[in-house]
């Protein structure tokens, strides 16, 4: 029985690298990288902007990235003259989560 078994497996052992030189050497791998991909890329046409309604007590309003040491005039003047008009969402109730 145990001869049985190892010829069982030996002759599936056989059989699945036969399978796998097949795949290897039938379908092998595109040798392109990203950049050889570039141009074929397609942009998705840009997305119609619709006004919304938010509820203040069941919505979130998450603020991100807004770090002094690169959301400042000097690295990210762009990203400081949002401060102002993100701070106009702030409710009356502020949580603050550092991390």
């Amino acid at each position: 029985m145990t001869s049985t078994i190892r010829n069982f497996v030996s002759r599936t052992s056989y059989g699945m690298a036969v399978v796998c030189c097949l795949f290897i050497f039938v379908f092998p791998a595109k040798a392109e990288t990203i950049i050889d991909e570039w141009p074929k890329v397609e942009i998705p046409p840009t997305p119609e902007l619709k006004k919304v309604t938010v509820d203040p007590k069941t919505t979130v309003l998450l603020v991100m990235g807004f770090v002094r040491d690169s959301c400042n005039a000097q690295r990210r003047p762009r990203c400081a003259a949002t401060i102002p008009a993100v701070a106009n969402f702030w409710p009356v109730r502020v949580h603050v989560a550092c991390s």
